[in-house]
């Protein structure tokens, strides 16, 4: 039975005995933190605050949130900026000066005011942001909700993680269900209401296996290499009704990028499809012009390819079965009679298969254990990437400059930075006028997005002349700081 108790109070008073315990609310304190939470009323709402789920495309930066904390409470610009600059954070900024708010304390609220503000943009939305930080009663929550700025040591991982193992599983059931499951709040449902999640399931997306980089080719007869191919990572599902959906690494649906995947005669059931799309020259930049637009805009782009290396659902789980018996399958029900489908041989003899693609132009290997299981979300030993190609970097984009002359009122110029938060320059080359014009009208949705860039090097003042190579729709995480220069170098 559920505690009636909406209000943030009850949210307000567990984040402050997590922060103040003993180690950023290690061990029990966190997780009997978490559990006392779950089962009061609007505990959905509360969990989402605690980890920080803010709304990924709310746009407000930490200018914007400035800008309404000087102007909610009648402050001057220059003392919130200096308490930011002190505290290293709005919302910490807020907690230190304690301002004056209203009583609005409802959970529910704070979620739908978010939601609302997930809607507006400029003006409007500094103006809706201002209001809610008059009119709750604890205001540095709602700019934790919208800025996530606040490192209280509770993360999405550790919430799901107490749940799960407060329902008996075990640390490798919870890892697989997370992957399978990415979405926190549904995790934390599906584990509640006792539902199966250690299997694949057609239409939902889930984190695939990952490969990690490696020098040394292993050795051993249990080892084979597919080509590694310079395209996009793809999950194809095919749907008992006949539909295909297709979903990038890092779950984004771009079924509509790719009409061809409705036209290809895939078998009748239910399946999953573990693969590369690319575009019919093979090169990555075309590629990356098509994955994420939407199907009006794909009138003058190439038509595209997919090299299918794995399978993993056949109307049943298949992930549990070694890669040899897994590739057997696929071979047996892929499509074989469209050139637009590719299946990657894997090659027993990994060093002949080395020579074959260095002499052929591909971008590396994929080295595989024939006797691996599928492991969900986790860069696992039994695949290693061996990349023969100069490497480009994966940056993220911190903001965007408005362009000038013939690129008056669309884009200029985006600003780079790395995963750990360092700004390593601007890129302004490399787009094609529809590209600036797409990029300028998504930008609220694109800040934070993962691109890839080529360059020239490294100086101090970030990337010599790097250019734009793309969107990595399929990206997740951007290279560190230390990995960009490594690149560089």
């Amino acid at each position: 039975m559920t505690e009636d108790n909406p209000s943030l109070d009850r949210f307000y008073d567990v984040v402050h005995d997590i922060n103040d315990a003993e180690g950023k609310g290690s061990g029990a304190v966190k997780e009997n933190a978490i559990l006392d939470l779950i089962g009061t009323k609007d505990w959905e709402e509360m969990i989402i605050f605690l980890a920080g789920q803010r709304f990924d495309n709310v746009g407000i930066g930490k200018k914007t949130a400035v800008k309404a904390v000087t102007k909610g409470f009648n402050l001057l610009p220059e003392d919130v900026e200096d308490m930011v600059a002190q505290e290293g954070s709005v919302t910490e900024a807020l907690i230190e000066m304690n301002p004056e708010s209203g009583n609005k304390d409802s959970a529910r609220a704070l979620y739908e005011d978010v939601v609302d503000l997930d809607s507006l943009s400029g003006n409007r939305a500094e103006y809706h942001l201002t209001e809610m930080l008059r009119q709750y009663k604890h205001p540095h929550l709602v700019s934790f909700a919208v800025l996530n700025d606040w490192s209280i040591g509770v993360t999405e991982t550790s919430i799901a993680n107490a749940v799960a193992k407060d329902a008996g599983y075990s640390a490798s059931g919870r890892r697989r269900a997370r992957a399978l499951e990415p979405d926190a709040l549904n995790f934390i449902k599906a584990v509640r209401n006792g539902d199966d999640i250690s299997s694949p399931s057609p239409g939902s997306a889930f984190n695939p296996m990952l490969a990690k980089s490696n020098q040394d080719i292993p050795d051993g007869e249990n080892w084979v290499a597919q080509f590694k191919l310079d395209g996009y990572r793809l999950l194809i599902h095919v749907i008992e009704d006949g539909s295909v959906k297709a979903y990038s690494r890092n779950r984004k649906d771009v079924t509509e990028s790719l009409p061809e995947l409705q036209e290809i005669d895939w078998p009748e059931g239910e399946h999953v499809f573990d693969c590369e799309v690319i575009a019919e020259d093979g090169t990555y930049k075309s590629t990356s012009q098509r994955i994420g637009r939407k199907s009006s805009n794909l009138m003058d782009t190439q038509s595209m390819n997919f090299a299918l290396f794995d399978y993993l659902y056949d109307g049943g789980d298949l992930t549990t079965e070694p890669f040899v018996v897994r590739y057997g399958q696929l071979s047996s029900v892929a499509p074989r009679d469209d050139e637009r489908i590719e299946v990657l041989t894997p090659y027993s003899d990994i060093d002949q298969a080395r020579k074959w693609a260095m002499d052929e132009g591909y971008e590396g290997l994929i080295v595989k254990d024939n006797d691996a299981e599928y492991h969900f979300g986790k860069r696992s030993k039994a695949w290693r990437k061996f990349k023969f190609t100069q490497e480009t970097c994966d940056v993220r984009i911190c903001d965007f400059e408005r362009g000038t002359g013939e690129n008056k009122d669309r884009l200029g110029a985006i600003v780079l930075g790395t995963e750990d938060g360092v700004e390593i320059g601007n890129c302004g080359t490399g787009f094609s006028h529809q590209q600036r014009e797409e990029i300028w009208d998504e930008k609220e949705n694109l800040i934070g997005s993962v691109v890839e860039v080529s360059h020239e090097g490294f100086t101090d003042n970030g990337l010599r002349f790097p250019a734009f190579e793309g969107i990595r729709y399929d990206k997740v995480e951007a290279d560190t700081l230390d990995r960009v220069k490594n690149i560089a170098e």
